[in-house]
């Protein structure tokens, strides 16, 4: 008997009208959680790349003279030899030409040739003690024993990629939880309109004795099984894309960025809707039979 009833629950059209709503905001989550771990990934990789170290540029003198290459050289030696004796600095090196214009050639394209231009000197350095360094005061020796230095500190230019990126994941995590609540609207729908439909079979077997248990199970099950597809079925639509995306940053990030990992949390998204749709299709199912016996 049971096998027939659950025949006549499943022919009902809402369940593919559950798969298909839960479908689509399954695809959106996927997308919006994976892109909420792809940003913390790049974040934490720049912090780790970039919040420890300090650039130096040495201005030069805007005259194409030997003289003033001569005096660039020295100004350049000069800092970078303040820079060696500092204790909390570690990993001096003055870039090349060569390093410099591979760093500017995604930006000025390959026909530049940086030799033609008057272009700072680049000293890069790690700080290992942070308590001890102070930009402020390493600014101010620099310029008065070089001259016309620029100090640039990449921890407090982080600072403000963090703090959006912080804003950003808050918005996302927003989403979710208004995508969630659609899901739950859609599933009251659902298991109401479902209950509608099949309000015979309901009166027949609360006339034989069925227990609240049997028939609530009975309806969930229902609502789990379309929710579970739904949710499936919106995670393997989000995997093309991101393989795309992955292809598209690979040449700007020179990294893949994309990884097993991600492709691990989609799993989450099918198995959540299913369990919000059961806990949510339960509760409604006995709200209705309290009405009932």
């Amino acid at each position: 008997m049971a096998s027939k009833i659950n025949l006549m629950l499943y022919r009902t059209e809402n369940a593919h009208f559950l798969t298909l709503i839960t479908g689509l905001m399954g695809f959106i989550v996927s997308l919006i959680l994976v892109g909420f771990l792809l940003s913390q990934k790049v974040l934490r990789r720049w912090d780790i790349d970039l919040s420890t170290n300090i650039t130096v540029q040495v201005m030069p003198e805007f005259k194409n003279t030997k003289d003033a290459d001569k005096n660039l050289s020295y100004r350049v030696q000069r800092a970078q030899k303040i820079l060696e004796e500092k204790e909390y600095l570690r990993d001096v090196k003055a870039l090349q030409d060569e390093e410099q214009k591979e760093m500017l050639e995604p930006w000025l394209g390959k026909k530049w040739d940086i030799g033609d231009v008057p272009m700072p000197i680049l000293i890069a350095a790690r700080v290992v003690d942070a308590q001890a360094f102070s930009i402020k005061t390493l600014t101010e020796e620099l310029e008065a024993k070089v001259g016309n230095v620029v100090v640039e500190d990449h921890y407090n230019r982080l600072s403000s990629v963090r703090t959006m990126a912080n804003a950003l994941s808050a918005s996302l995590w927003g989403m979710i939880f208004l995508i969630g609540l659609g899901v739950c609207l859609t599933v009251i729908y659902s298991t109401k309109s479902n209950l509608d439909i099949n309000r015979n079979i309901l009166e027949i077997l609360s006339n034989i004795g069925a227990s609240e248990n049997y028939i609530a199970k009975l309806f969930a099950k229902k609502i789990l099984v379309s929710s579970l597809l739904g949710g499936i079925l919106g995670a393997c639509l989000a995997v093309p894309g991101l393989m795309l995306l992955d292809v598209v940053l690979l040449p700007i990030l020179g990294y893949d960025l994309v990884g097993l990992g991600e492709f691990i949390y989609l799993l989450i998204v099918p198995f959540s809707f299913a369990l919000l749709a059961l806990l949510t299709a339960e509760i409604v199912v006995y709200r209705r039979l309290d009405k009932l016996y």
